[in-house]
C-alpha cells in the first residue's frame, strides 16, 4: 500500500517527506504513509482477510522466529499477486481501479495543499 501511494503521489507536485499523521523525515516518504492509511482497511486488509477466508493461505506461507511471524516467499508472492489484481483488473464506479482512485485522491490533497479546494477524503464502505 506504501509503495502504492508514494507511487502515485511522485505523479503530483507535493513533497512526500512533509505529513499530517506520521513525523516526518528525509528518509521516507511521509506522507505516502498518511494517504496508504486511508486506503489500508479498504484494499489492503480486504486482501489479506479475503485470503484467510477463502483458505488460500496456508501454514507453508508463513515463517516463524523468535517472537515474530512473517510471511514465506510463497505467502509474499501470494499477497502481491492479489494485491496488483485488486489494483489494476478491478473496476470501481466507471473508474480503471484503486490505482485510479489513489491517483485521484492524490491529487485533491494537492488541490488542498495549494489552496484551490477543501479536502474531503475518500469515503467507502468496507
Amino acid at each position: 500500500m506504501y509503495s502504492l501511494c508514494k507511487n502515485e503521489l511522485a505523479k503530483t507536485h507535493l513533497d512526500v517527506t512533509l505529513s499530517f499523521i506520521h513525523a516526518p523525515t528525509q528518509a521516507r516518504a511521509s506522507l505516502a504513509l498518511d494517504l496508504a492509511e486511508m486506503f489500508k482497511p479498504v484494499l489492503a486488509d480486504k486482501i489479506i482477510f479475503g485470503l484467510v477466508n477463502r483458505h488460500m493461505l496456508s501454514d507453508s506461507d508463513f515463517e516463524e522466529g523468535e517472537n515474530v511471524c512473517r510471511f514465506s516467499e510463497a505467502g509474499r508472492r501470494k499477497v502481491v499477486e492479489s494485491f496488483r489484481e485488486k489494483v489494476d483488473l478491478e473496476q470501481l464506479d466507471d473508474i480503471r481501479g484503486y490505482r485510479t482512485i489513489v491517483l485521484r485522491e492524490a491529487f485533491h490533497l494537492q488541490a488542498h495543499v495549494l489552496g484551490m479546494t477543501s479536502y474531503k477524503a475518500y469515503k467507502q464502505k468496507v
